[in-house]
């Protein structure tokens, strides 16, 4: 066995050279000391020129032996009066600068007299200066804007008689009782009649109403101040009876069913729901409309969802009114209709609609926008409620692409003229394009989540719910005296399949609120008043109070999607604090 297996026995080699090293070392050191130190190196001698000049003190005073700015010697006059300088003659000077006439420089002799002066005595009054009277400004004052007409002067001044006001009157008041229908009351109308006129009963039928709103009735004693006829009223009040609309009151038509809530706490408000609805099917009968469909055909729709679109609609036409009339659009990058104009529901024009259906496939971008302001095109006849089903995912990828700048561009164009209703294809869908495109627009929004296969059912479904419209163009409003903040509005249309349903909120301690709702009946316009008694409805749970908030929310991102401003924002986020509900739609605001 090997004692060293790593190394050879006969030493390290490598200390040897170490120690060789070092003594080589040592004596090359000490040789450069040796002779290092003997060596001389001359310094660099400064010049005697750069040698540091004497000090000097710190003030140092000199005698100055004349002016330096002055000349030593005067100049000679008799050389400067004979030239104008060096190379220039004497007679040249004499014709540039003659001498002036001494007569013009020359000053008068002073007179003694004139020196003299005033004398004044020291008691004399002092002369006061003369007081000038007014002075007007002699000019002319021209009018540069004319404000008023010249002959409105000379029109006769008329005065408008003083009204007495009643305390706590209603703000709207029916021209008939409603209550004669609900207690067996007399109907009381605003004229006031002699005892021995017969009150005709309420209308039953649409028939009816248009007959009553044709028939003049009998003479009656009717008791007027004898210093108003009708044509000073007209010139009074300025309104011809023939220029003023007429309303039909349809009170005993619809029926509302209201419940109401009161939170506990610090709220300081009142809740209530509002459900309206026709009392009966022979009420209110239901008016022809027209009513368009337009299907995104585009790429972002996939042709297996676009295939039960064309199958859904397919089955939805040939159950249209017999008056109805309709329209077909598909759009991608551009929207094609089926019909130039409307076209009513007969055996031709579904076949043509079928086929057209056929013709959809998807590709293209989609241009919601351009889609739907194609719907300005169509003409508007009164008295028919226009309907928009609008089929998409509402992803637009063409032309206006932000959701907002669509809602807001249709919603000021449409100005609640047509009803649109959204479906959403899938899950994936833009809801807030969606939901606010229907909500400002008098209509409402559907999002398939279940599956493609279901298409079909949500379309036939949201086609039946308008198939029968009652009343369009509603407006709803509400008595100032109660100060109730009502919504959603603008209210959507009354359908005879879909109940209006309205939240409100009130001050604590308001027990009645008057809702007043007017909207078109055909060719006639209709009246109700809703007076609303919160203290005996019935009571309901705290989902009125959300229900409130949500389309009071709703209302506000509708109003910013129409016109942004930081105080729509402001009061979004004070209300989705105070009733601890998110701001929907947050990053699309």
């Amino acid at each position: 066995m090997t004692p060293y297996p790593y190394r050879d026995e006969g030493g390290n080699p490598h200390l040897i050279i170490i120690a060789v090293a070092f003594v080589v070392s040592l004596a090359v050191h000490l040789g450069l000391m040796m002779t290092v130190s003997e060596w001389h190196v001359d310094t660099v001698m400064l010049p005697a020129s750069l040698a540091t000049p004497p000090p000097r003190p710190p003030m140092h005073v000199d005698r100055m032996t004349h002016d330096p700015e002055r000349a030593l010697e005067d100049p000679v006059v008799a050389e400067l009066l004979d030239s104008a300088g060096p190379g220039v003659a004497s007679e040249r000077v004499s014709e540039l600068a003659p001498p002036p006439d001494p007569a013009m420089i020359t000053p008068p002799a002073r007179q003694p007299e004139a020196l003299a002066g005033t004398q004044v005595s020291d008691l004399a009054v002092p002369r006061q200066p003369t007081a000038l009277g007014w002075q007007p400004r002699q000019e002319i004052v021209a009018i540069v804007d004319k404000v008023v007409q010249d002959d409105l002067a000379a029109l006769p001044r008329r005065e408008i008689p003083r009204i007495e006001r009643v305390a706590q009157a209603p703000d709207f008041v029916p021209s008939v009782d409603v209550t004669r229908d609900r207690f067996g009351g007399i109907t009381a109308t605003a004229t006031r009649l002699t005892p021995t006129t017969a009150v005709p009963a309420a209308p039953a039928t649409r028939d009816e109403v248009l007959a009553v709103r044709d028939t003049v009735p009998e003479a009656v004693t009717v008791e007027l101040d004898e210093a108003v006829t009708p044509e000073a009223a007209i010139d009074r009040f300025g309104e011809a009876p023939a220029q003023v609309t007429e309303y039909f009151a349809v009170d005993w038509r619809l029926m509302a069913h209201v419940e109401t809530h009161m939170p506990k706490g610090n709220d300081g408000r009142n809740y209530f729901r509002l459900r309206v609805m026709r009392r009966g099917q022979q009420e209110l009968p239901v008016v022809p409309k027209d009513i368009i469909f337009l299907q995104d055909s585009s790429r972002s729709l996939a042709e297996e969802r676009l295939y039960f679109c064309r199958q859904a609609l397919k089955a939805v036409l040939p159950r249209l009114n017999p008056l109805d009339r309709f329209n077909i659009v598909k759009f991608s990058g551009a929207a094609e209709f089926c019909f130039p104009d409307w076209s009513p529901v007969e055996p031709a024009a579904l076949e043509k609609a079928s086929a057209f259906i056929d013709t959809m496939r998807s590709e293209g971008q989609t241009d919601i926008l351009a889609s739907v302001r194609a719907l300005q095109t169509l003409p508007r006849t009164p008295g028919r409620p226009q309907i928009a089903i609008v089929i998409t995912d509402g992803r637009a990828t063409a032309g206006i692409t932000e959701s907002t700048e669509i809602i807001g561009a249709f919603t000021r164009m449409n100005n609640g003229v047509c009803s649109v209703f959204t479906l959403g294809t899938h899950g994936r869908a833009n809801s807030y394009l969606l939901d606010l495109l229907s909500f400002c627009n008098r209509g409402a929004s559907v999002v398939v989540t279940s599956g493609r296969w279901d298409i079909p059912k949500h379309i036939e479904a949201l086609a039946d719910s308008v198939a029968r419209p009652v009343l369009g163009n509603v407006n709803v409003t509400t008595d100032l005296a109660s100060q109730a903040d009502l919504h959603p509005l603008p209210s959507a249309n009354l359908f005879a399949d879909r109940t209006l349903e309205f939240y409100g909120s009130t001050p604590a301690g308001v027990t009645n609120v008057v809702v007043h709702m007017r909207g078109e009946g055909g060719q006639a316009r209709c009246d109700v008043i809703f007076r609303l008694d919160l203290a005996s409805a019935p009571h309901g749970d705290d989902s009125i109070r959300q229900g409130w908030a949500r389309r009071k929310m709703h209302s506000l991102i509708g109003e910013y999607a129409r016109e942004p401003s930081p105080a729509l924002l402001k009061e979004m986020r004070a209300l989705s604090r105070q009733y601890r509900l998110p701001i929907p739609y947050r990053d699309q605001l």
